[in-house]
C-alpha cells in the first residue's frame, strides 16, 4: 500500500469508481441518520434516495455521486477550516435553474 490508502493496482480490481463512492456514500449518510435506497435507473441521474424521520415527518432526499479525488490542504490558514479538499470545473450556467430557490 501506499501512503494515501490503496495501491493503484488495487484500486483498479476494485470495480467502477462510481459503484465505489455510491457504497461509500450509502454507509456515511446511514451514520448520519439517513436511510439510503438504491436507484438502478440512472435516467434522472438520481443515485441514492435519503429517508429520514424528523420529528413525525419523513424527509426524502434525492443524491447524485459524482467521483472526485481528494488533496490534503497545504495552506495554514485553510487547516483550521478543512482537513480535505477537492475541485472540478463547472458550466458557466451550471445552476442557473436553481437560481430562484
Amino acid at each position: 500500500m501506499d501512503e494515501e490508502g490503496l495501491s493503484a493496482e488495487i484500486r483498479r480490481r476494485a470495480g467502477h469508481y462510481e459503484i465505489l463512492g455510491e457504497t461509500y456514500a450509502k454507509f456515511e449518510f446511514f451514520e448520519q441518520g439517513w436511510n439510503p435506497y438504491s436507484r438502478f435507473l440512472d435516467v434522472d441521474e438520481v443515485d441514492l434516495v435519503l429517508r429520514r424521520r424528523v420529528s413525525a415527518e419523513i424527509v426524502y432526499r434525492d443524491v447524485q455521486v459524482k467521483y472526485g479525488k481528494l488533496y490534503r490542504i497545504g495552506k495554514e490558514w485553510e487547516k483550521s477550516f478543512f482537513d480535505l479538499t477537492s475541485w472540478r470545473f463547472f458550466r458557466e450556467t451550471e445552476f442557473d435553474e436553481y437560481l430562484d430557490d
